[in-house]
């Protein structure tokens, strides 16, 4: 609600199969994606996204930043604009939005 209220479109699923389907037919410029994922993690979910969409752009979520960066470093390279280490501060989402780009 709070992106929304900074002009941002939002699309929300927990269901990364879902998302892929959703990014398809919708082509965000962001995708907020958690790394741990029921069935399919975020790096894999971000991948099949970002073969449809090459030009989106990924924030990865995690409890284990540590892991995520190496993740980065290793499979993500120009895919993931940020990370964000749960618990996080809705300012932190919001700074790390605003920086990217005007509302999406």
């Amino acid at each position: 609600m709070l992106l929304q209220g900074e002009g941002h479109g939002i699309i929300a699923t927990g269901d990364p199969r879902e998302a892929v389907t959703i990014a398809a037919g919708q082509k965000p410029d962001l995708c907020l994606l958690d790394h741990k994922l029921p069935g399919m993690d975020g790096i894999q979910t971000m991948k099949m996204i970002k073969a449809e969409l090459p030009v989106c752009e990924f924030i990865l979520i995690s409890w284990y930043v540590a892991i995520a960066a190496k993740i980065i470093e290793e499979n993500a390279v120009n895919m993931i604009v940020g990370c964000l280490q749960k618990p996080f501060a809705i300012n932190e989402l919001l700074q790390m939005v605003k920086s990217l780009s005007p509302p999406l």
